[in-house]
């Protein structure tokens, strides 16, 4: 009997150490990235090692539980109070000693694979590829639409071109997005800003 009582105190000790973890561990990922959540009178600003962006009060950065240590920034979805994963975009400061067009499209290469044969996509539309410049810098974009659980979707991916770096910029939302809510992303994209240091 002594036994089994120790196994199950064994058993309920371990469950509850491995959801501690995890919850720890959703709770800080944004000070293991060494990122900062600065509030503001009407917006806060997501402060990481590589760039800074401005947020509305009714988006948020959260981990996405299915890619490990990934910040996504989404809207928050009001009526259910957590964020709207239909819509969210991510980015990352990418270093590379390579000529950095050539980093970019060697990635760009990797992602169109993934898209076309990972079957994550459904219907994947032609992707497009254009170029252009911006606040940030020159960029390439590449973009196309998808389903997923019987819902259409585009996605946009932006790679600026920066020195001995590039940004990259993967924006995701439903082709029935408002107008409105569309320019809210592009206002917020206005704000990003890359820094210097490593």
């Amino acid at each position: 009997m002594k036994i089994i009582v120790l196994l199950s105190f064994v058993v309920f000790y371990s469950c509850g150490s491995v959801k501690y973890k995890n919850t720890k561990k959703v709770q800080n990922v944004i000070e293991h990235n060494q990122a900062k959540i600065i509030e503001k009178e009407k917006l806060y600003i997501y402060d990481s090692r590589s760039f800074s962006l401005e947020l509305p009060y009714s988006w948020r950065s959260y981990q996405e539980p299915q890619v490990k240590e990934q910040i996504r920034h989404s809207p928050l979805n009001k009526e259910e109070n957590k964020v709207e994963i239909e819509t969210y975009f991510l980015l990352s400061v990418v270093h590379t000693k390579k000529n950095v067009k050539k980093a970019i499209i060697k990635q760009m290469r990797k992602t169109e694979y993934y898209a076309k044969h990972d079957g994550h996509y459904k219907s994947v539309s032609k992707i497009e590829e254009a170029e252009g410049t911006d606040a940030i810098g020159s960029f390439i974009k590449k973009s196309f639409f998808f389903s997923q659980k019987k819902k259409r979707y585009k996605k946009d991916s932006y790679y600026y071109m920066l020195e001995g770096k590039y940004l990259f910029c993967r924006i995701v939302y439903p082709v029935s997005l408002s107008e409105p809510k569309q320019n809210e992303i592009s206002e917020i994209l206005k704000t990003i800003k890359v820094k210097d240091h490593n």
